[in-house]
């Protein structure tokens, strides 16, 4: 063999040890990831949902307090990741979600370099008028077309519109939660407070803005935006995680127009849990809260825009099935 070949061969071992390692590592990777699949059951009951403090501090979106009820569920530890949405494509080759449809998304300015905003700093989300449009943005490219997601497995999965939560869950014989159920497990069994935790905000606990927006962000918490799901402890007493802060959710809940007539309702649905350009006072944003709320077309998607699962009883035996089959 002469000194070709042997440079050849030479290569081909390496190829192929190389990808014998990334596929050590990919296994051992989506060993680590399992956690995210976890389910929490939430026993229900009554309780006292919406805005319980004076009303000149209740924000706009916002309901003054009342009563309701929850039947037993089951809810999504921590909120969709990069990692499982993955799984979700690869499953489902055909799928595009409305991003990548539309070829565009909302992305925090903040992070948008400057070749990418052009006239598009004027095309802002509604609610959030930080959040411009950026041609090429999607889940894969969260902060633009020559952004990407390596090593970031275990960050909430964004720039996901309501039918791409709905399509998501339904693969996971899983559902979107009500707007209810997702108020009762953020509470955690505290039905009084603002916080998941409690009455008194904690600086290492949730993935929020500090600081004056949008000039200076202290962060405190750790990050600049986004923020990986398990960054922080468990929010409240049911082990959730990451329920207020880093990324809005999606519910299947309708948002209504408290001053619109129903004929001029637009469809909308209720997004819950703030993110991490709002705080904890009214100096950011949305005040991030339990009661924290807004509605969005269903085929809105922006860079703080996730979501999260829940299951009734009856379907809580196909979840095993499913992460069985993952």
């Amino acid at each position: 063999m002469d000194f070709r070949g042997l440079v050849l061969l030479f290569l081909a071992a390496a190829a192929i040890g190389c990808a014998d390692a990334a596929t050590k590592v990919e296994k051992k990777d989506s060993a680590n990831m399992t956690k995210f699949m976890e389910m929490v059951y939430i026993k229900g009951g009554e309780f006292v949902y919406g805005y319980q403090g004076r009303p000149e501090t209740m924000q706009k979106e916002e309901f003054v307090g009342r009563y309701g009820r929850v039947k037993p569920f089951y809810f999504d530890r921590y909120p969709v990741t990069i990692h499982l949405f993955k799984k979700f494509i690869r499953a489902k080759r055909r799928y595009s979600s409305d991003a990548e449809g539309f070829g565009y998304t909302y992305v925090f300015d903040e992070v948008v370099p400057r070749e990418h905003k052009g006239d598009n700093d004027t095309k802002k989300l509604p609610y959030d008028v930080h959040m411009i449009r950026v041609q090429g943005a999607d889940w894969r490219h969260p902060e633009g077309p020559n952004s990407n997601i390596k090593f970031r497995n275990n960050f909430p999965v964004v720039h996901m519109s309501w039918h791409d939560a709905r399509a998501y869950c339904s693969w996971m014989k899983k559902r979107l939660p009500t707007e209810m159920e997702w108020e009762f497990a953020a509470r955690g069994g505290i039905m009084d407070k603002r916080f998941p935790w409690g009455g008194r905000f904690q600086k290492k606990r949730a993935n929020l803005w500090q600081g004056e927006f949008p000039e200076e962000n202290l962060k405190e918490d750790g990050y600049k935006t986004l923020a990986p799901v398990d960054a922080y402890e468990a929010q409240n007493s049911y082990g959730l995680y990451d329920m207020l802060g880093n990324v809005w959710e999606w519910t299947s809940s309708m948002f209504k127009e408290s001053n619109l007539p129903k004929r001029y309702q637009k469809e909308k649905y209720v997004l819950r849990g703030a993110s991490y350009i709002d705080g904890h006072d009214s100096k950011v944003n949305t005040v991030a809260r339990v009661t924290a709320r807004k509605g969005l077309e269903p085929f809105y998607s922006a860079h703080h825009i996730g979501f999260r699962c829940a299951t009734d009883m009856k379907t809580a035996e196909r979840f095993h099935l499913r992460r069985e089959e993952l």
